[in-house]
């Protein structure tokens, strides 16, 4: 503390010496040798103890190789260490998948979230609702996001849109995703497909997803029907959306109509396709042409159509017939459609009336059509005139007749 004063708080003006080419101390037994007094005499002071009785303390850096006996140049060594911060040479690997980590907590934390199994883990329980956490961070999070009344959140306000989130690393993806320019994003970009993603994690989830074919990973199977995911999330997210009761659902409900959706995401998407204008909606554009879209599904859908070459095209074929799609959606449909029994089919019920479909696109169209008001209903409008229609199909087949010309037409 005395050392301390002295040094900070005293008024006394540091000296500063003129002479710089101090003199080195030099051992007379070896070639040793340092510019301070400090060093030469621990040195000495080593070298007279026999290595029997005293073993000298070694310094090591855990980021490089370089290693000291004096505690002063380790500490001068790590606040300029080249690896101090992680270059990618060391990585820690899950034993259990293909994800890997720059440090051992990051390692430990993985394994706790994906690989534990449930007796095994300390849960985290909410005390107003059922649900549990495996780390507190996330139970606070969840109290954080489903109990506090609102006076009591504070808001994180987005200067550029109405958007406001309730934490910072909401506001923050908010922003990365909506207002940043493609120039000013660091993408990450995966090496097997031209696939890019904003975040690391992102493209970690992508390439387990896609690009990894190991038959040791893990697969999460739904005890309930045949469907199986490579991510924890995804069959969670599943089971939610199509084996759960309505009535033990946690519904996300929009506060400008009265759609509700089963998650997050799929109300962010309704959100940003029917409610936000056109400056602050988030926009997919392709890159083949002007086609742009709201839903990233829509998105992926044009360029898979209109884009990809044949050999490029991931067909999905139907085990019972010859019928094959571009797109995985259409098939379960398919199958859904054409060769299930009746009693097997997961039937999409209105709460309304005795309607029943076998996709939940046809009981939305169904709500559309017969339940809404005229101030709620989602009006597909033409660009061209005035023709508007409750049904998608009924608009393009609208346009494709009296707006387009023969050469246009596909």
């Amino acid at each position: 503390m005395a050392n301390h004063f002295r040094r900070h708080h005293s008024p006394l003006q540091p000296f500063n010496c003129e002479n710089t080419n101090l003199e080195f101390y030099h051992c007379s037994d070896c070639n040793f040798r340092t510019e301070l007094l400090f060093h030469f005499k621990q040195h000495r002071h080593s070298s007279d103890l026999s290595k029997e009785a005293f073993t000298i303390q070694k310094y090591i850096c855990d980021k490089c190789s370089f290693e000291t006996h004096f505690l002063i140049k380790w500490l001068q060594h790590i606040t300029v260490c080249p690896e101090k911060n992680f270059n990618g040479n060391v990585w820690y690997n899950c034993d259990h998948c293909t994800y890997r980590y720059t440090t051992k907590d990051s390692l430990k934390k993985h394994t706790i979230l994906k690989h534990l199994k449930d007796e095994q883990l300390l849960w985290y329980h909410c005390t107003s609702c059922p649900y549990k956490a495996k780390q507190k961070y996330y139970l606070k999070s969840h109290i954080h996001t489903h109990h506090l009344d609102r006076q009591y959140i504070i808001w994180h306000e987005c200067d550029k849109c109405p958007y406001i989130g309730k934490r910072n690393s909401d506001l923050q993806k908010h922003i990365k995703a909506h207002h940043l320019d493609a120039k000013d994003i660091e993408w990450y970009e995966c090496k097997q497909c031209p696939y890019k993603a904003k975040g690391n994690s992102t493209l970690k989830r992508h390439i387990s997803t896609h690009h990894v074919n190991r038959p040791d990973i893990k697969q999460y199977e739904c005890d309930k029907c045949p469907y199986k995911a490579k991510q924890q999330s995804d069959l969670k997210k599943h089971t939610n959306n199509r084996h759960s009761d309505n009535q033990n659902v946690k519904w996300y409900e929009c506060e400008k109509c009265p759609f509700k959706a089963k998650n997050t995401s799929s109300l962010n998407r309704h959100v940003n396709s029917q409610h936000l204008n056109e400056e602050n909606a988030k926009w997919y554009e392709c890159k083949e042409c002007p086609y742009k879209a709201k839903d990233v599904s829509n998105y992926k859908r044009h360029v898979i159509v209109r884009h990809l070459d044949e050999q490029d095209i991931k067909w999905y074929e139907c085990e019972q017939c010859p019928y094959k799609t571009k797109r995985n959606y259409h098939l379960k449909s398919h199958i859904n459609t054409q060769h299930l029994d009746r009693e097997s089919i997961k039937w999409y019920e209105c709460e309304k009336c005795q309607f029943k479909g076998k996709h939940k696109s046809s009981l939305n169209r169904h709500i559309n059509a017969q339940h809404l008001d005229e101030e709620n209903v989602k009006w597909n409008e033409c660009e061209e005139c005035s023709f508007k229609t409750k049904y998608k199909t009924n608009l393009r087949n609208h346009v494709k007749t009296i707006h387009l010309k023969e050469e246009e037409i596909i």
